[in-house]
Formats: C-alpha cells, structure tokens, sequence
C-alpha cells in the first residue's frame, strides 16, 4: 500500500512542532521510504478552524491535528503493515 502524506509547513504548523517532520527521511527506514509519497505545503488552511490545533499532516486523504513524529510514525507504519 502506498501512503500518502501532506505535511503543512505554515508558520503556525512549523513553530508549533512542523518543523520536526522536515527530518522525515530519518524517521524511516528505505524500505518504507519506498511506499510512502510526501508533499510539503505551505499551508494546508486548517489552523482558522479553532476546534484543532497545528501540526497538521493529511495522511491518505484524512486531516489529522495536533500530530508530532512519534503519532506520524505509527500511523504511517500502521498504514505500511496492513
């Protein structure tokens, strides 16, 4: 399965933790590299809702907020493994 994952590189998104995803190749090993498909934004417009809070990432076409390395990296080797 190939993931598909758009990071937000906002100022919001980037000061509050975004700028931690900018290392993604050293989160994953070249095997998983290999199925994962990464796009970086400048702003992917979801910080005006105040109901969530930055980072946000979309993986495979579902918005998720308040995302840090370790909750990206679980997801995404979920989505990998299944």
């Amino acid at each position: 399965m190939k993931v598909t994952i758009k990071i937000c590189s906002g100022t919001a998104c980037y000061v509050l933790g975004g700028a931690d995803f900018l290392t993604f190749d050293e989160i994953f090993t070249e095997e998983e590299l290999n199925g994962i498909s990464l796009e970086v934004s400048n702003c992917l417009d979801f910080c005006k809702d105040e109901s969530s809070k930055p980072p946000y990432v979309i993986i495979n076409d579902k918005v998720y907020d308040n995302m840090s390395v370790n909750k990206l990296s679980n997801i995404v080797r979920n989505l990998l493994n299944s």
